[in-house]
Formats: structure tokens, C-alpha cells, sequence
């Protein structure tokens, strides 16, 4: 469960439509740790065992629970009714799947953060730490509901159909909501999103082709204000491919925004972030001793993007072009490109449903 410091932070409560949530009660800043849990009851990921056996299992972890653990666990949703007893119908339903071999875990308070498809927090398993963290991908006002999202980015059907199969629910986010000819553009993006990613895995290119297509890429995920969503990780693809073609500057900015994404997501002490703080500093020891491409610190803003991404930056990217307007190096594309980060592990698993619902840690 929280400790009384995150508690200060948020409380859960009732929300309209959606049962109990998570909700601010003080301003959190982009990328604060507002929760680190460790699983409540386990279970491990690959399991024969009846249902009898299992429901035992669960039942035998309750019973060395407190009394306020064991009223905080019955107090979760049960969407299994009577198909399955109830402590393994509120575990099916509330658990996540975490770790390197999958296991399940039930979390007291994590299990309280609803849904969007765009959310507002990042939940993660460190394992640094044995812990679940939750990190806020955005600044969020008190009142404000806190979510994470339990699927993938895909098109509205797909997205709607996980959620009511695997949570009974129909989700009504702002991009599950919008006029019916904007949902389809926005699947439309979507599905050329998935297909660039699926073509940077499959294919060795030239760096400029590759960029191009990235660039593309991280074009439509700002575009359509997706950035929070479970999108690939354009600049970790970008800052790799720079790598391979021995072009350690602009690896080193693509490196520098792929970080500052992992830090807003993990925190300083999980290993995606540590794997980035590696790499770039790989990046500046090969600089300091490498005659190649450097860092144009004196480009404007629009200077740096085009000369970044090898492409001519469309008019209407960033507006007006000035001299005297230096681009912040870890930035991306939009003007306000903290508010926004993107996620850096991207699935194409068709099937979502890790054994415990359908969301996952890793």
C-alpha cells in the first residue's frame, strides 16, 4: 500500500461512472513517483493448477493479511461474479503481470487507477526495487483524476473490444469520444504508426531513409496528441540507427530525449533509464575523440530539427523560424514538448491478456 507521503498526494475515491479512482489532492509536477508497491498476493504466470488449488493459494496470502488489507482487498472489483470464487475473481480482474517471468501481482492501491487511452500516469515494475511505480507523465491539478492505460494503441474498435472483454467496461476518454470521422483519422494514423515501427524492425536502411520514416513516425504521435499513449520509442530507434552509421551527434540528442522519457516514466533508479544513462555516456566519450558531424548548438529551433532528422521540417511544425530562437536539445517537436512524453517499449501483441487482466508492468 502507499505510504503516507504519496498518500499526501492523491486519495481514492469515488468517480462518476467509473466506481472508485485515483484523484490528485495537491498540484504533482511531470514526473513525480507518486506510488511504489509491492504486490500484495502473488502468483506465479504459468500455473496448472485447478481453480481450487489457486483460489487456496490466494486464500492462504489473505489469511496472514491484516484486517485492513483483507478489507481493502474484498473491497476491489469482481467481474467474474459467480464463474469464479471470489478472491480469485477480484485477483483475475485487479492483478498485473510484472517481472522477467511474468508473475501476477495484486497491488492494494495500484489496482485502484482506472483507465485511458491517453493517461496521465505510467505505472511500471522496477526491479531494482521489487516494486510497482507509478510516475506522473504530466503536470496534474488537485481534483484531477490520475489514470494509466491498460492496452495498447490501436484503433478505436480494437482498443474498445480489449477493454470490454477483458474489464467490461466501455471506455470514455477523449480520444474514445471523438466525432466519428476525427476517430477514424486518428486510426488511420495509428495503423501508419504500427507500420513504419513494424518496417524500422524489419529493415537495415540508410540513415537519412530512416529518419525519414521516424520522423514521420514522432510527426503523427504529436500530431494527434498521442504522446502519453503506448507508442513506440521513435528516438531510441533514431539515436540506435545513428549509432550504426557512426553519426554519434545526432545519436546523442536522439539519446538525450529518449532518456529524459525513460527518467519521467521510471525515475532515475530503473534500468531503462540506467541503459540510457549508459549509452549516452558511450556517446560523449566517442565524441570527445571522434572529427565527425557535431552538435549545432547555434541552429534555431527549426534549423536544429531539419539538420536533426536529415528532412526539410514542414511550415506549419513549429511556426516562425527565428535566429535568436535556440532549440532546447532535449525538446521534441511541439512547443510544449515536456507536458507530453512518449512510451519507450512499444508491443504489437495482438493479445493483450497477460493471465491477470489484460495489463502488464513490462
Amino acid at each position: 500500500m502507499a505510504d503516507l507521503e504519496q498518500m499526501a498526494l492523491f486519495s481514492v475515491q469515488p468517480v462518476e461512472g467509473k466506481g472508485n479512482g485515483v484523484v490528485a489532492t495537491a498540484k504533482i509536477t511531470k514526473g513525480t513517483r507518486i506510488l511504489a508497491e509491492s504486490p500484495f498476493i502473488t502468483l506465479p504466470r504459468v500455473n496448472g493448477d485447478s481453480v481450487e488449488v489457486l483460489n487456496e493459494d490466494v486464500l492462504k496470502q489473505l489469511r496472514n493479511a491484516s484486517r485492513d488489507q483483507q478489507r481493502a482487498f474484498f473491497s476491489l472489483t469482481n467481474i467474474h461474479g459467480k464463474t469464479l470464487p471470489i478472491p480469485l475473481g477480484i485477483i483475475q480482474t485487479n492483478a498485473l503481470a510484472y517481472g522477467p517471468k511474468g508473475e501476477g501481482g495484486l497491488f492494494i492501491t495500484g489496482s485502484q487507477f482506472n483507465h485511458a487511452c491517453v493517461p496521465t500516469a505510467c505505472i511500471k515494475w522496477n526491479c531494482e526495487l521489487d516494486q510497482m511505480t507509478v510516475h506522473t507523465l504530466c503536470d496534474i491539478e488537485p481534483g484531477e483524476e490520475i489514470t494509466i492505460t491498460y492496452v495498447n494503441l490501436g484503433s478505436n474498435n480494437r482498443r474498445r473490444d480489449q477493454l470490454d472483454s477483458g474489464f467490461q467496461f466501455i471506455c470514455s476518454c477523449k480520444i474514445c469520444t471523438l466525432p466519428q470521422e476525427m476517430r477514424k483519422n486518428l486510426d488511420d494514423d495509428i495503423e501508419e504508426i504500427k507500420g513504419i515501427d513494424k518496417l524500422l524492425k524489419a529493415n537495415s536502411m540508410p540513415l537519412k531513409d530512416g529518419l525519414w520514416f521516424a520522423y514521420r513516425q514522432r510527426w503523427l504521435i504529436q500530431a494527434n496528441g498521442i504522446e502519453r499513449a503506448h507508442v513506440p520509442a521513435t528516438y531510441d530507434f533514431a539515436a540506435k540507427l545513428a549509432v550504426e552509421h557512426k553519426d554519434y551527434a545526432r545519436a546523442k540528442i536522439f539519446c538525450q530525449r529518449q532518456l529524459d522519457i525513460a527518467m519521467t516514466e521510471g525515475g532515475p533508479d530503473h534500468p531503462d533509464t540506467q541503459d540510457q544513462l549508459d549509452m549516452k555516456a558511450y556517446l560523449e566519450s566517442i565524441l570527445q575523440q571522434h572529427s565527425g558531424p557535431i552538435v549545432p548548438y547555434h541552429f534555431s529551433r527549426i534549423e536544429l530539427e531539419d539538420w536533426l532528422w536529415m528532412q526539410h521540417m514542414p511550415e506549419d511544425s513549429e511556426g516562425e523560424s527565428s535566429e535568436d530562437d535556440e532549440w532546447d536539445l532535449a525538446g521534441g517537436l511541439s512547443d510544449d514538448s515536456s507536458s507530453n512524453p512518449d512510451r519507450e517499449v512499444w508491443s504489437d501483441d495482438e493479445d493483450c491478456n497477460m493471465g491477470f487482466g489484460i495489463r502488464s508492468l513490462d
